[in-house]
């Protein structure tokens, strides 16, 4: 690190100063510290014993115009680190020893703030626990090596990134190359990491720690390296809120392949059950105070940012685990109904009943259906088709859920806007196509808290069947389309339409606003559509329950439809895993009937 510093002094101001893209003009007024104000800072500090003079005197200058200017100060501080100075692949044995030593380094060290520049934005923020697990060893064995694991899980990242950056599937990945088409490479995709992104062990820790949402909001997506004792460190946790706070959860991507095996499935689960803001652990123990006063600014309660965070978990896990979940029944009862049972344990039924929908065997039968080869590279094309059906089942099922319980759980201020990944983090998509179109006439809607004529008592969702959202449950802001009166809550927006359609007619979305909108059946009267996957048949007599075997080719079997199916919310709510044999009975008749 030492070395590196020294080989960069000498262009850090410059570098850092005149970034380019969107930020070169932000920094073009942005003057080399004056040597009074460099001055006054290290009188106030002191010198470390870690950085040479010119090094303290660039940093104690940083410290100096960030008090001069602190409305620039998101701008100024913000840095990313390129691929290449914080990842290595396991065939490159010189930078998979560089990347090692950064990764093992347990205590803060400034001079490694040199691996990072200025960047307008960051790829990803990268999420981590910086020691490994107390019983790493026993667990996972002597030979493996926690900061090897970081730095090329982080690779694969990059590397994937690259690879859709570049329009290819991810199974032709530019690492085999490393340049394509002059555009760069893997190694040029940058990182948010705190070890080098902070300068760590100087006064200027401080700024960045209470500007870590911003940072977070100028990452395009998370990467968290989930070890099991990820959701035991309180500053762990809060990055992972924090980053749900102003992001969707599909941008989350979680490295835990590696991590999660049967031997460790368990420690997952009690760390996530047994989360706690007063039990979780912080390294410096006077950063649980600035913590809790985070998370008092952007939560209703301490109780609200532990069921939000443990909700999240659930459902972000549970999306991994069903993944491991298709081959077989065993597997789905080993890898994914464990998260199920937890859920139901700590009483998210709503949770739970968008888990439930999830239909792994089925979907990697459909998959795999028009594959020739199934093994090999030849897999990779039957994978993606089944991790696309696995996130459009998360999008539409379990995203909505976690929307509603973060309405709840976040001070309303901190939900007033869109997410900033949806509608800024998309440089290669003009602004007017980043906008959600109206479903009735196309055209670009717009982000309002309009309550005027109609809206007087509120908005709901137009498809509210699936989400019910109303302004009861998202507050008065959504999208609005002024021409046909058509609102959508932020989940739909960007979620295009249900696999059902609205019950409401199709030509009656050419009415006038005003009428239409006093014609349309109330949200909470229409049926909310799921995915089963069930052992048998719809029965066609309107309560959505399952007929057992097969039927006559009556009345009965013209009702009846065939899988893959679809129930009505209520009726899976009223089944016997929920709502108890009570519940059960109009379903128990209805099968007899049919």
């Amino acid at each position: 690190a030492s070395s590196v510093w020294t080989a960069a002094s000498e262009g850090l101001l410059g570098a850092c100063l005149a970034p380019q893209g969107a930020s070169a003009a932000a920094a073009a007024t942005f003057d080399e510290p004056s040597e009074e104000a460099a001055d006054e800072t290290a009188q106030a500090r002191g010198p470390s014993p870690l950085l040479s003079s010119k090094e303290q005197c660039y940093l104690d200058g940083l410290a100096a115009k960030v008090r001069q200017d602190p409305q620039r100060a998101g701008d100024v501080l913000m840095r990313a680190a390129p691929a290449a100075t914080v990842c290595a692949e396991w065939k490159d044995a010189a930078s998979l020893d560089s990347a090692r030593v950064f990764w093992e380094t347990y205590a803060g060290d400034t001079r490694y703030f040199s691996l990072s520049r200025c960047a307008p934005r960051a790829a990803r923020f990268v999420s981590h626990s910086w020691r490994p697990p107390r019983d790493w060893a026993q667990v996972m064995g002597e030979q493996a090596n926690y900061a090897e694991i970081k730095a090329t899980e982080l690779t694969i990242v990059a590397q994937d990134i690259f690879a859709k950056s570049q329009g290819r599937s991810e199974s032709l990945r530019a690492a085999e190359t490393g340049v394509a088409d002059g555009l760069g490479s893997w190694k040029d995709v940058l990182f948010w990491v705190d070890k080098c992104c902070i300068p760590q062990g100087h006064p200027l820790i401080k700024e960045y720690f209470s500007r870590l949402e911003d940072f977070i909001q100028r990452s395009d997506g998370m990467v968290v390296l989930l070890s099991w004792q990820y959701f035991e460190r309180l500053w762990c946790i809060y990055e992972w809120a924090s980053f749900l706070v102003y992001h969707s959860a599909s941008n989350v991507q979680i490295c835990v392949d590696y991590f999660l095996k049967p031997a460790t499935q368990q420690l997952y689960l009690n760390s996530v059950e047994k989360f706690s803001v007063a039990s979780a652990q912080c390294d410096v123990e006077s950063d649980r105070a600035i913590l809790r006063a985070k998370i008092a600014q952007h939560f209703n309660s301490e109780t609200c940012f532990e069921k939000f965070a443990k909700v999240t978990a659930v459902a972000l896990l549970a999306q991994t685990a069903v993944r491991r979940a298709g081959r077989n029944k065993s597997e789905y009862e080993a890898e994914f109904a464990p998260w199920i049972q937890m859920a139901e344990r700590l009483g998210f039924q709503r949770l739970v009943a968008a888990l439930r929908t999830a239909r792994p065997m089925a979907w990697r039968v459909e998959a795999m259906r028009d594959s020739k080869d199934c093994l090999g590279h030849a897999a990779q094309a039957w994978l993606e088709r089944y991790d696309a059906l696995i996130m459009r089942w998360f999008e539409e099922q379990v995203l909505p859920e976690v929307f509603l319980v973060r309405d709840e759980c976040v001070r309303g201020e901190f939900l007033g806007k869109p997410d900033v990944l949806n509608i800024e983090a998309t440089p290669q998509m003009q602004p007017h196509e980043t906008l959600p179109k109206c479903p009735a006439c196309a055209c670009a809607m717009q982000w309002s808290d309009s309550a005027e004529g109609v809206y007087a008592q509120g908005w709901d969702c137009e498809f509210g069947a699936r989400c019910g959202a109303t302004c009861e449950t998202h507050g008065p802001w959504r999208w609005l389309c002024k021409t046909c009166s058509i609102d959508l809550c932020q989940p739909c927006a960007f979620r295009g339409q249900p696999l059902v359609p609205d019950p409401l007619p199709q030509p009656q979305l050419q009415l006038e606003p005003v009428r239409r909108r006093l014609l349309r059946r109330p949200w909470f009267v229409r049926s909310s559509v799921v995915a089963m996957e069930p052992t048998g048949q719809i029965c066609g007599s309107g309560c959505g329950s399952l007929t057992q075997g097969r039927s006559s080719r009556s009345d009965a079997a013209s009702s009846a439809v065939p899988l893959p199916t679809l129930l009505p919310r209520t009726a899976l709510l009223a089944s016997p895993a929920i709502g108890g044999k009570e519940a059960a009975k109009p379903l128990r008749a209805c099968r007899q009937a049919a």
